[in-house]
């Protein structure tokens, strides 16, 4: 008789065909097959609710698909960080479980090493990804970020959907958006002047002042201009720099990066202890973390007290 366990040999689920992705990313050799986990069918795999992985994993958006975790908060990832994709807007996702995929984000900001402001490069390393699925989340496995190129306007065209470009035009100009993206449409709109002035240790200390003073005033003079410039931008001149040329158009060229990721595996301990921690997070009332994590801050900013980060 056929063992009724046969369906715990490895293999990937049954999903669509793989999208385009990078030469390097369909190169790179595919999860081991003597990996001790297996990977459930997709109509087997837990669904994730979105309040509970942010409950526990925690941490702030520094990509718009990924989180980092900050090392003294209350978390499951301490020091670490997670991708959470919505599948309307990352099409080079990765099509199935335990395969190779990509980020598509027209701004882009990396961790940086020795730079106490941004994240660790090591969070975006063996971080778990979860891609979005109706209303609710399905865990792909542990993923490494790897390299960022753009994409150029022929490959933009036939990759990226118009629903994606709109949902973009609409981030890019709200008056919402995080105070970074707006520097990166400063910087895009017009490059910051660099300062070309005497070295303080060549002249004067007068002609050196002089000059930084008057390149400070310069700077802030662009500040004021490309500020006022990125407070008036509508969607339509997004839409129009998705499809503008590089150089001289009205309006330099917005591309895409596509950030490449690799499937380092599909942990079971990590998905079992997350379904586990659902179950549990279910029978105490299924708390909005999130929210009450921006409640929590917005009251200590209030309050003008810095506190140790709390898992709700």
């Amino acid at each position: 008789m056929q063992s009724e366990k046969q369906e715990e040999t490895i293999s990937l689920p049954e999903t669509k065909t793989q999208t385009w992705q990078p030469t390097y990313l369909r190169d790179l050799p595919s999860i081991p097959a003597d990996e001790p986990s297996t990977i459930p069918s997709l109509q087997e795999m837990h669904r994730f609710d979105r309040s509970f992985i942010l409950s526990h994993l925690g941490g702030t958006r520094w990509l718009p698909s990924f989180y980092s975790v900050p090392e003294d908060e209350l978390s499951l990832l301490p020091g670490r960080g997670f991708y959470l994709l919505d599948d309307q807007t990352e099409p080079l996702a990765p099509s199935s479980p335990g395969l190779h995929g990509s980020l598509v984000t027209p701004i882009l900001r990396l961790p940086e090493d020795n730079n106490p402001n941004t994240p660790k490069p090591e969070s975006m390393h063996n971080a778990p990804l979860f891609l979005k699925s109706g209303q609710k989340y399905i865990y792909f496995g542990m993923y490494t970020y790897l390299r960022a190129d753009r994409l150029d306007i022929d490959r933009c065209s036939s990759l990226l959907p118009s629903s994606l470009k709109a949902f973009w035009a609409n981030q890019l100009t709200s008056p919402n958006r995080p105070k970074w993206v707006t520097e990166l449409l400063q910087q895009h709109l017009c490059p910051p002047p660099t300062y070309s002035g005497p070295l303080p240790s060549h002249v004067s200390d007068d002609t050196a002042s002089s000059a930084l003073t008057q390149h400070l005033q310069i700077h802030e003079s662009w500040h004021r201009d490309t500020h006022l410039k990125t407070s008036f931008l509508k969607t339509e001149h997004i839409l129009a720099a998705f499809e503008a040329p590089d150089t001289g158009g009205e309006m330099p060229g917005i591309r895409f990066w596509c950030l490449g990721l690799r499937c380092e595996g599909w942990d079971k301990g990590f998905y079992e202890m997350m379904v586990r921690e659902e179950g549990n997070w279910e029978k105490e009332g299924r708390r909005d973390g999130e929210k009450e994590r921006e409640r929590q801050k917005e009251m200590l900013r209030l309050l003008g007290r810095k506190g140790r980060p709390i898992k709700w």
